[in-house]
């Protein structure tokens, strides 16, 4: 049984980390800055893979019987995967290939923290707002990617356990 779990959670996570490498390489080549369009990865690409994934162990591994345990372990080897992956790739990116991404980015997130300052001072006061700025105009490579990484992983580990129980068929 772990083992489908694992077989159906990782295919269709791995299928879903090649879509959003190449979704990345696609803006990037579009002139868009990949790193600000976090919402077509999110929104798009891992819930249809989650739902792919789900239906398949649902139907086809485990003859139309989903508990919620087993959902949650699909989902969660599917975020490793989806998740972790592009991750990875965009680091290596960031890194190796194009490192004046990286610094666009960062003038981008600026810009647009800039452009948002009234707003951002009455929430966060004056020095909070001056503090978060510095840490945008002087974060990493790293910190971009893990900044990804734990705000995907904090909305959908929330959202694996609702699929899972929209999923759910226990046996009659």
């Amino acid at each position: 049984m772990r083992k489908q779990i694992i077989k159906a959670g990782l295919r269709y996570g791995l299928l879903g980390a090649a879509a959003s490498i190449l979704l990345f390489c696609v803006l990037y080549w579009l002139g868009d800055n990949p790193l600000m369009q976090g919402y077509y990865f999110g929104f798009i690409i891992l819930p249809l893979f989650m739902y792919f994934a789900l239906r398949e162990f649902r139907d086809s591994r485990n003859g139309g019987i989903l508990h919620f345990w087993q959902g949650v372990g699909v989902g969660l080897m599917l975020l490793m995967a989806i998740i972790l992956v592009p991750a990875l790739f965009q680091a290596f990116f960031l890194a190796v290939l194009d490192k004046g991404l990286f610094e666009r980015h960062v003038q981008e997130t600026v810009q647009l923290f800039m452009e948002e300052k009234e707003n951002l001072v009455e929430i966060y006061g004056q020095q909070g707002y001056e503090e978060q700025l510095l840490r945008i105009k002087n974060t990493s490579i790293f910190g971009v990617v893990i900044n990804g990484v734990i705000k995907l992983l904090i909305v959908w580990l929330f959202v694996t356990g609702l699929f899972s129980i929209i999923f759910r068929r226990l046996p009659t």
